[in-house]
């Protein structure tokens, strides 16, 4: 009988990611309603949100693999 052992940083990796964004959105259109940043430019940055993601996995996987 094999036993499979779950990492605790992918058990709840989901939803605190959710949290994160939605804590990141709700800052930056508070941020635009005082006039500090326009989040119309903001949105012409979403690549670095594929480049971040991406690092996130390399990183993950590197560390599942030194395990």
């Amino acid at each position: 009988m094999t036993t499979v052992h779950s990492s605790p940083r992918s058990s709840g990796a989901g939803p605190t990611a959710v949290a994160f964004m939605l804590i990141l959105a709700g800052v930056l259109l508070l941020l635009n309603n005082f006039g500090i940043v326009w989040v119309a430019h903001i949105w012409d940055l979403w690549p670095l949100a594929l480049i971040a993601a991406g690092l996130a996995e390399l990183l993950h996987w590197s560390q599942q693999r030194e395990t």
